[in-house]
């Protein structure tokens, strides 16, 4: 019953990619006191898309994170940071569609950031010679992005596409093909 988050975990380190609404961040907060993962682990907040199911949560769950670890950051490009930011068009449009399921919206200081450009491979914490890449997969929305793992020989071991075979994004035309809810 949690929209759209997965917890990437290895000892001391977590990666959270999307933590869905404002609405499911105390059953995100369970989940992780339940599987011995501590707030203080927490490296980095990864939005696979701007969408308030997607990354929403961030506005309840960044200074309860923070507050235990001031490094933690949310990984984006800069025009997820922008739309984050600037939830409103976004979260009236979702008004329309889904009611007050949509939670709340907030604001996160420019510290909360660290912004890369599509594209980008960082080290994992945690595990030596794995990588972490931002693959731009527009499609559900221009700056939608996967993040995928690969191991220190290449090998891509894990790709979190969110919605990136969902909704079909063009940016002259409308055109939709079926959504493909997340995994």
């Amino acid at each position: 019953n949690i929209t759209s988050s997965y917890v990437f975990s290895n000892t001391n380190h977590s990666i959270i990619f999307d933590c869905g609404t404002t609405d499911n961040t105390r059953k995100l907060l369970q989940y992780l006191w339940k599987s011995n993962i501590s707030l203080e682990s927490i490296e980095y907040f990864i939005p696979s898309h701007h969408h308030f199911d997607h990354f929403y949560g961030i506005f309840n769950l960044y200074p309860l994170v923070a507050e235990k670890n001031p490094n933690v950051k949310v990984l984006c490009t800069q025009a997820i940071a922008d739309h984050l930011n600037d939830p409103l068009p976004h979260l009236e449009r979702a008004k329309r569609t889904y009611g007050d399921f949509v939670g709340k919206i907030g604001h996160l200081p420019e510290q909360a950031f660290e912004i890369v450009k599509p594209g980008t491979k960082i080290d994992i914490p945690g595990l030596s010679g794995y990588i972490l890449e931002l693959i731009p997969t527009p499609g559900h929305e221009p700056d939608h992005q996967s993040p995928t793992v690969w191991s220190p020989e290449g090998e891509a071991i894990f790709c979190y596409i969110a919605e990136a075979a969902g909704i079909h994004y063009h940016p002259t035309k409308f055109i939709t093909i079926p959504t493909s809810m997340p995994p």
